[in-house]
């Protein structure tokens, strides 16, 4: 006898608020019955994860895709503030020369401005005495 479920194939777009697939519906794909483990599907099982499993990757390969998005937002928002911090250093004075080369070493591998990237060289160049 088929297990009855709570699955609808509707045809309307999913939406983050309305999913295709129900919060109940992933409860019970996640909490799966013993004869699941052995592959032993009914043909209503068969049908609903032939159904819910195509929707289920796109939503995990999206949620993915946000959440990879959200992690080079913050990583590109730490690399500002320390470009912003090494321009600090560079132009101001009373810093050791330990922090302005810090802050040259910075500005040549996160800054993209070649007036950040011309300026470093030039204080790392003084400060060998090269010039």
């Amino acid at each position: 006898m088929p297990t009855q479920t709570n699955f609808t194939a509707e045809t309307k777009t999913p939406t983050p608020e309305f999913p295709l697939i129900s919060d109940n519906l992933l409860r019970e794909f996640s909490t799966p019955k013993p004869n699941w483990t052995t592959g032993d599907f009914t043909e209503g099982e068969r049908a609903m994860l032939a159904t819910a499993l195509p929707e289920i990757c796109r939503e995990l390969l999206k949620a993915r895709e946000v959440s990879a998005a959200r992690r080079q937002h913050n990583e590109a928002g730490k690399s500002g503030a320390r470009i912003a911090r090494a321009r600090h250093i560079l132009k101001s004075t009373g810093f050791s020369q330990k922090r302005v080369r810090i802050a040259c070493q910075t500005l040549l591998e996160l800054s993209s401005c070649p007036n950040d990237r011309l300026a470093a060289h030039q204080v790392l160049k003084q400060m060998r005495g090269d010039e």
